[in-house]
């Protein structure tokens, strides 16, 4: 008896240590050398939900083919990439990856057009999670940059280039500059 309670304790801590929460989703976008854009996605069972609610004709439809039309129309409608014209970048083509972390996990490839990131919008599984957490890890060249979107913060904006920040402090500076001297030309002509 003393082994079972023991081997029950052990089994009770393990097992939720491989579970995947079921309101977070991990995404790790890599852009290489601006021809293409990879997303690794890392998506809780509840996947399946989300999709459901999307599209509820999935609830009668037991087609494979189907499901993967219906998950690439939601993708394409909730996980947008902008470029710096805030111009969408098109997605070219979804994979599935085979599961190698966990039994409730489940992973996909999404390929994109090349460009230049300016702001990702993901709003994947906030139909059906109002505390949903998308983790996102970008990586650019030799850079990476870590954020999250919610339901209310679905999007995240890359900084501007820095040459971009000097010419308007600049322009600031150069207002203010013509601003005084007119003051002080005024304040003479009076």
């Amino acid at each position: 008896m003393k082994i079972k309670v023991t081997w029950f304790c052990l089994i009770s801590l393990i097992i939720p240590a491989f579970s995947h929460d079921a309101d977070v989703a991990f995404f790790d976008i890599q852009q290489i050398n601006s021809r293409e854009i990879y997303i690794y996605a890392d998506f809780p069972w509840t996947l399946r939900d989300a999709l459901i609610q999307f599209d509820s004709s999935l609830l009668t439809d037991k087609r494979k083919g189907n499901w993967k039309t219906v998950f690439a129309e939601y993708v394409a409608l909730r996980l947008r990439i902008y470029d710096s014209n805030h111009q969408q970048i098109k997605l070219l083509e979804i994979e599935d990856v085979p599961n190698e972390h966990s039994g409730h996990a489940i992973q996909y490839i999404f390929r994109f057009e090349g460009g230049t990131i300016r702001e990702i919008d993901n709003q994947l599984m906030f139909n059906i999670n109002e505390d949903q957490k998308n983790y996102h890890k970008l990586i650019k060249e030799h850079d990476s940059i870590e954020f999250v979107t919610s339901p209310t913060s679905p999007n995240f904006k890359l900084n501007q280039p820095a040459y971009l920040k000097y010419y308007l402090t600049l322009l600031v500076l150069v207002t203010i500059f013509l601003s005084l001297l007119k003051v002080k030309f005024t304040k003479r002509k009076l």
